[in-house]
């Protein structure tokens, strides 16, 4: 019994870790869809232009993570996923140019937060029961 709630206690501080990461990255002002748009957008040539895109590329891994980490959470409370993501997990280049392709396709989408876009496409690309 001690060895359960040890795991819990566990999932707990790593939760409450990538909540502050999370939260870091967003007072660093990648907070709407439209600024994390300009960031993943950047071809690589420059230093600088280099490490905009290594930004989107680090906050679109924690967004999964973090959402991994919430779908765990959920799935031990009995509650049904929202996205089912593969196994195998996903590869980041491919999540940034679906995040691309659907931000041009939903310029609308621009006004939404980041994690609201992402959370959509997640929801759109990877659909639970098929």
């Amino acid at each position: 019994m001690w060895h359960e709630e040890f795991i819990m206690v566990n999932k707990i501080i790593i939760a409450l870790c990538l909540f502050f990461v999370t939260q870091n990255a967003f007072s660093q002002g990648t907070e709407s869809t439209s600024e994390l748009y300009q960031q993943c957008s950047i071809i690589e040539e420059t230093a600088e232009e280099y490490m905009h895109a290594t930004f989107c590329l680090g906050y679109l891994s924690g967004f999964i993570d973090s959402y991994r980490l919430m779908d765990a959470f959920n799935k031990n409370n009995n509650s049904k996923s929202i996205a089912c993501l593969p196994n195998k997990g996903i590869n980041i280049d491919y999540l940034r140019n679906l995040f691309l392709y659907y931000v041009n396709k939903s310029p609308v989408s621009l006004n939404d937060t980041a994690r609201i876009t992402l959370m959509k496409i997640l929801i759109i690309a990877y659909p639970c029961g098929r």
